[in-house]
């Protein structure tokens, strides 16, 4: 009843004290009139039809105000469209009240009937409208800038989408708060019908690190392969935190990050120091780890954002220090011998004997050379490792043997020809 009392409906006693002259026939038209709204509203309130019907067909001088608002804004197709009163809609129509009128909140009738899923009571306000302004009815923004279409997207009322987008003329209309609605609740299948909806405009979204974010924190990773497949990443991207490649690494989805790498995305600074903090130590199964290190390895050989020696150096060197399982130790290794095969650390004379010298004194781990050349030349047959000869001293390799060797480049044969003293 709260609906009822807070309709305005009239109010005879000002009336009365202002209008002591007014005869007593207008005195009970004014009461009569006040009476019907209220039996009127009440009618509505308990879905009384008939009483409804008889009350609209006999208010012949328009006496009843079928527009009037309450307190909130709302008016009796508000209440109607909200509650899916199919048959009261269909009065309320018929007797002209007006289907655009917003509450408070800014809402139409259509928000509420687009939030709840009505799709009988969509197709009965758009049916009420020429069809020239159903495009604008349907994308009227509310105070926190959605509209309708938007409604439906984030409810997962893809029946009443599909309506909407035959209504929509997508060369004045750009989807992209539709498509974020639906993305962020995990709404595969309307995204999917947003973006085919779209194709020749997806210019114009673009994918921000706070959405991507969102999307990895709710774990929508079929949406973020989607989206990342289809949209261009935000060029603004390095002003703010964390990037997309970070959070997509944080997804521990290598086929992702391979994604991003290829269209040459970066890391930012503040990426760099989360993903030594990110890494997953108290994993029990290894699965974790696994993924962790596998998208290391991608960024190494990609080398985006270790191609500077210094990043590369300071970021295995902080993983050093916090491995606490062998397992981590092993992959660390493997990771460094990556980073010295790719040319992320560049190889001068002693320089990298001397650079593991300081992972021991600073960090207490102990980074072998041996296990660093084994990892360089784990592609090569064993034939091959033999004749090399290597002795665990390090000192000195025969460079004539090492020519021969298949496959290798210059850097190769200079980093395992020089001497280790």
């Amino acid at each position: 009843m709260e609906l009822l009392n807070n309709f305005d409906c009239g109010n005879n006693n000002n009336n009365n004290n202002n209008n002591n002259n007014n005869n007593n026939n207008k005195e009970l038209s004014l009461s009569s009139t006040y009476d019907n709204e209220q039996t009127l509203y009440r009618s509505c309130l308990i879905g009384d039809l008939e009483r409804v019907q008889y009350l609209l067909r006999n208010n012949s001088s328009s006496s009843i105000d079928l527009n009037r608002q309450n307190s909130d804004g709302l008016t009796l197709l508000h209440f109607a469209c909200s509650n899916n009163f199919y048959g009261l809609v269909q009065l309320l129509l018929q007797y002209k009240a007006n289907c655009h009128i917003r509450d408070h909140l800014g809402r139409t009738c259509l928000h509420y009937a687009s939030i709840k899923g009505y799709r009988a009571i969509v197709n009965l306000l758009l049916q009420s409208i020429e069809n020239i302004n159903k495009h604008d009815f349907i994308y009227l923004n509310d105070h926190q800038n959605k509209h309708s279409l938007d409604y439906a997207c984030e409810n997962d009322h893809i029946d009443i989408i599909e309506i909407f987008l035959n209504f929509t003329d997508i060369n004045h209309m750009d989807l992209t708060s539709s498509l974020y609605y639906s993305s962020i609740e995990g709404h595969l299948d309307i995204c999917h019908l947003l973006i085919n909806k779209q194709q020749e405009r997806k210019d114009l979204f673009q994918l921000q690190p706070t959405f991507i974010h969102t999307i990895c924190h709710r774990g929508h990773i079929e949406i973020l392969r989607l989206l990342i497949e289809h949209f261009s990443i935000s060029t603004r991207q390095r002003d703010c935190g964390n990037s997309v490649l970070f959070y997509c690494i944080t997804t521990f989805d290598i086929d992702l990050v391979k994604k991003l790498l290829e269209r040459q995305a970066c890391l930012t600074e503040k990426d760099i120091h989360d993903l030594i903090s990110f890494c997953p130590l108290n994993d029990q199964n290894n699965f974790y780890v696994d993924h962790y290190f596998d998208c290391l390895e991608l960024l190494l050989r990609y080398r985006s954002n270790f191609d500077d020696q210094k990043i590369c150096k300071y970021f295995i060197r902080e993983l050093c220090e916090k491995c606490t399982t062998p397992i981590i130790g092993k992959k660390l290794k493997y990771l460094f011998a990556l980073a010295i095969y790719s040319g992320s650390i560049q190889l001068y004379r002693r320089s990298t004997i001397k650079w593991c010298g300081e992972i021991n004194i600073l960090t207490k781990r102990y980074v072998n050379l041996i296990d660093v050349i084994k990892q360089t030349t784990k592609k090569w047959s064993l034939k091959h490792i033999l004749r090399l000869k290597i002795k665990r001293s390090m000192k000195i390799f025969n460079i004539e043997q090492i020519r021969k060797l298949p496959g290798l480049q210059e850097p190769h044969i200079d980093f395992l020809s020089f001497e280790y003293l």
